[in-house]
């Protein structure tokens, strides 16, 4: 909280508004925030200042919605006042993250309003002096957490069922704080950077990982990074952590192929080629034809040139002749919770299941495709917390298919407990490895 107070000190009408109208208009979306807030920045010529107030006050209040909504709830229940429509609530929201998590002024904030809420006024007045904590205590202990951390019942009621309390707070707490970048330099460009020029250039603090060589930490935020002349022309690739250990635990052979069997938007197919030799093969395959034309764009501005791309559904198992194959899933990206709040937010059941059916299928398909050629290994990988897209999936294959299960990684801890792939597995979190939340299992076939 402390960051953010620095961060948003002299915040301005214009600025606040300009949060409020973002806002306002994600509800039309079907996009993240973090993509809406992208969108915006592309079409907006605010200075980098501006733009980072805007999106501490857009991400926050994004981030702590389920809380805001639930005192906005009980304080509209009081007054008799309960139906608003879009740009009230919009300004309720964002008034109460700005008096209630970022410390403003209220009678400053409430400054800022145009036009006549006074309505609205005294329903936000009442809001940001409301005891949260009375009110949640009231409540079952899964609704309790829910509202105090930020999280829908159904994330808590998960990591409580496969973490204990403690580690699932933390885990919770974590998600609500800012995010740890790393980097690495592209290794196929010609113009290989010094990491000390960059954290010269950005005045940033950037530290070599203790783990993975070539890897490095920032601290502060990434903006300075991607708006740096390094970033732009490819000479630096920010990847997290757990995505260098992915691609790690392929263990690529050389003079072998490896599949990205769902390789958009390419930064690990980019790690794969740079850890092979000239006489390696690398295919990279994706569903979705925008999602590949944005990867063949980032293969020229990284300089990869030893990659056969393909516009293929995995499922169909089209490339034949891989000695490894990497399986990054299309999944609920729970582990992304720190730079993609909204994602909260949007995430059902039915979601859920769609999507690990997607998973089932790609690996039914993949390990169908490739019976005939054991000793093939796959890494099957998933931004989730969820063991439903993590230690579910794997023991569910391994009882249909002739495979067997190999240590995925020297880092992180096991998976969940109470499955057969526990002990194999990996998981990393945000709150103990300062990494995304993350899910690695690492397959041989058998035949």
């Amino acid at each position: 909280m402390d960051e953010q107070m620095d961060r948003i000190d002299g915040l301005s009408k214009k600025i606040w508004l300009e949060a409020l109208r973002v806002l306002s208009e994600h509800r039309a979306t079907r996009i993240s925030m973090r993509a809406h807030l992208r969108k915006w920045t592309a079409t907006m010529g605010y200075d980098k200042r501006t733009r980072s107030l805007v999106e501490t006050l857009v991400m926050g209040t994004t981030r702590y919605r389920n809380t805001i909504d639930f005192i906005i709830a009980r304080v509209s229940h009081v007054t008799g006042k309960a139906r608003f429509n879009t740009w009230e609530h919009g300004v309720l929201r964002l008034v109460l993250f700005t008096c209630r998590w970022l410390g403003q002024d209220f009678n400053k904030i409430l400054g800022f309003l145009e036009g006549d809420y006074l309505h609205v006024q005294k329903l936000a007045k009442l809001a940001v002096t409301f005891d949260l904590e009375r009110a949640a205590s009231r409540l079952d202990e899964i609704s309790m957490y829910s509202i105090l951390l930020s999280h829908p019942s159904f994330i808590v009621e998960t990591l409580f069922e496969n973490l204990s309390k403690e580690d699932a707070i933390s885990l919770m707490k974590a998600n609500n704080e800012s995010r740890i970048v790393y980097l690495r330099p592209n290794m196929l460009s010609p113009d290989r950077l010094a990491v000390e020029d960059l954290a010269k250039e950005t005045s940033l603090e950037i530290s070599k990982d203790s783990d993975i060589t070539g890897l490095y930490r920032i601290e502060g935020s990434a903006e300075r990074i991607v708006t740096s002349e390094a970033y732009t022309k490819g000479l630096v690739i920010l990847q997290d952590k757990t995505s260098v250990i992915a691609v790690k635990a392929l263990s690529p052979l050389h003079g072998a192929t490896v599949w990205d069997a769902c390789a958009a938007p390419g930064m690990k197919t980019q790690l794969i080629e740079e850890s092979m030799d000239e006489t390696s093969r690398v295919v990279a395959s994706d569903v979705h034809v925008d999602r590949l034309r944005t990867a063949l764009d980032q293969a020229k501005l990284y300089g990869m040139r030893g990659v056969s791309w393909l516009l293929s559904d995995s499922i169909t198992c089209p490339v034949v002749g891989a000695s490894r194959i990497l399986i990054d899933a299309p999944c609920s990206s729970t582990g992304m919770l720190r730079s993609h709040p909204s994602l909260k937010w949007r995430l059902n059941k039915e979601m859920l299941l769609s999507l690990m059916t997607i998973q089932n299928r790609i690996l039914d398909g993949v390990i169908s495709g490739y019976a005939e050629r054991p000793g093939t290994e796959i890494v099957y990988a998933t931004c989730s917390i969820l063991p439903h897209e993590g230690e579910s999936q794997i023991d569910s294959t391994m009882d249909r298919h002739n495979v067997e299960l190999l240590d995925a990684s020297p880092y992180g801890r096991p998976g969940y407990s109470g499955f057969k792939c526990s002990s194999k597995v990996r998981r990393f979190f945000p709150h103990t490895d300062g990494t995304n939340g993350f899910f690695l299992a690492r397959l041989r076939i058998t035949g």
